[in-house]
């Protein structure tokens, strides 16, 4: 268990990412156990973590049923018999979670109470059973941590993004009509949460013979205004794969041996296509998630002070680019939900200038900005320093004081100017 002097839950995971779905059917779960079997491939420590504790399928579908508790009381004495979370476990055990294949694997499916029958828990229990599990596995040091996601916008997906800081998703959809109407209901459950959507998978996208480049639309031809192309542009989401229709999906995994993957076999005709379409849907990831790290790390060091005297000729129409003496802050183009900055200068000495995502220019007066944040009616004060608050917000500090130090998040400053200037942000 998680103990006060213990380091925070899974600190040492690079990343950690929900595999979501707005509704069930969509192949969800075995995306994630074949996006984890690539990404180990491509020589990453990855762990995968069943939180859909009404319907767990990780177990079967990688053939791990047991989880390990170590009692370091007894060092030579191992017990696969772990209790449920909420039940009092010996301060000296330790959980560690199946390895298959190099694979670290845990889901509250192998805790005996609840594999011999159903979860019968109402919300708020089946979170707690959930992050209390996942809190009290023994990860290694992993670099990404799939999450498998119970479909929909319920107690579960809800308290990982809130109890999580790093907290990643990713939806899984088909083209089914259904299926990306409730992808959007995902896509739009995770904005109002503020958690960075890294990207969007199609999966049984079509259908291709063996020898065949013909594409079958086996589901029809996608709503051109709700498939997850469409879904991709319209929210600014990477669309990371389009996964054609693979029947040996479903009997490789029926086939999981109780201590491996099954591998898809060199004489199924569509194991070539798999492998490329999985190869690629793990290095777009991988890809995407470089970038939001680079991301992260210049909004974790932004800082602009501010110099009070700066007097420039520049002319009003602003270009895309700030003058290279200027201090810029990139941000991420298609990776947060709300309003993303990429570009902040200092342009005069009362304008401060906001470059968004979608090329839009805001000149922003910092003291209208200190007037409506301070409501005082004191010769306005400029700015001291301007620094990055998270992927959402920038603090500003005006006088040097804490006490007049205030946080603007980008949605804010991007209605402020929306509205002319005429709405307190």
């Amino acid at each position: 268990m998680v103990s006060a002097a213990s380091p925070p839950p899974l600190s040492q995971c690079d990343h950690v990412i929900g595999i979501a779905s707005g509704k069930g059917g969509t192949g969800k779960s075995t995306i994630v156990v074949r996006l984890a079997e690539q990404l180990s491939h491509q020589g990453l420590k990855i762990g995968i973590y069943d939180a859909d504790i009404h319907g767990p399928s990780i177990h079967r579908l990688t053939g791990a049923h047991q989880l390990t508790v170590l009692d370091h009381d007894h060092e030579s004495k191992r017990k696969n018999q772990p209790q449920l979370p909420s039940q009092a476990q010996d301060a000296a055990a330790e959980i560690l979670p199946a390895t298959v294949a190099t694979i670290e694997i845990a889901s509250p499916a192998m805790i005996p109470a609840l594999n011999s029958s159903p979860a019968i828990l109402r919300g708020p229990m089946a979170s707690k059973v959930v992050l209390d599990l996942l809190y009290s596995i023994s990860w290694s040091a992993l670099d990404i941590l799939l999450i498998d996601l119970p479909p929909g916008s319920g107690d579960i997906p809800l308290s990982l993004c809130q109890n999580l800081a790093e907290f990643k998703a990713c939806i899984v959809t088909t083209p089914q009509s259904l299926a990306s109407a409730e992808a959007l209901g995902a896509i739009k459950m995770f904005h109002t949460l503020a958690t960075p959507v890294v990207g969007l998978i199609e999966n049984m996208s079509y259908f291709s013979p063996p020898g065949s480049s013909e594409q079958q639309l086996i589901f029809g031809q996608a709503d051109p205004h709700h498939g997850a192309p469409a879904l991709a542009q319209k929210f600014g989401i990477p669309l990371l794969a389009q996964i054609p229709f693979i029947p040996s999906f479903n009997t490789s995994a029926t086939a999981a041996a109780a201590s491996s993957l099954q591998a898809l076999s060199d004489d199924d005709p569509h194991a070539p296509v798999a492998t490329q379409t999985l190869n690629s849907l793990a290095t777009t990831l991988r890809q995407v998630l470089h970038h939001a790290n680079q991301i992260q790390h210049h909004l974790s060091t932004f800082k602009l002070r501010w110099q009070p005297h700066l007097a420039t000729e520049r002319p009003a129409q602003l270009s895309h680019q700030p003058p290279p003496h200027q201090t810029a802050l990139t941000s991420a183009q298609r990776v947060h939900p709300h309003p993303r900055i990429t570009a902040i200068y200092q342009h005069d000495e009362h304008t401060l200038v906001i470059h968004w995502h979608d090329n839009f220019i805001s000149p922003l007066n910092v003291t209208e900005l200190w007037q409506h944040a301070t409501t005082s009616k004191e010769t306005p004060s400029l700015p001291h320093e301007i620094y990055a608050v998270g992927w959402y917000a920038l603090g500003i500090r005006f006088h040097d004081a804490a006490k007049d130090e205030h946080i603007f998040t980008f949605k804010q400053l991007r209605a402020w100017h929306d509205h002319g200037h005429s709405q307190q942000p």
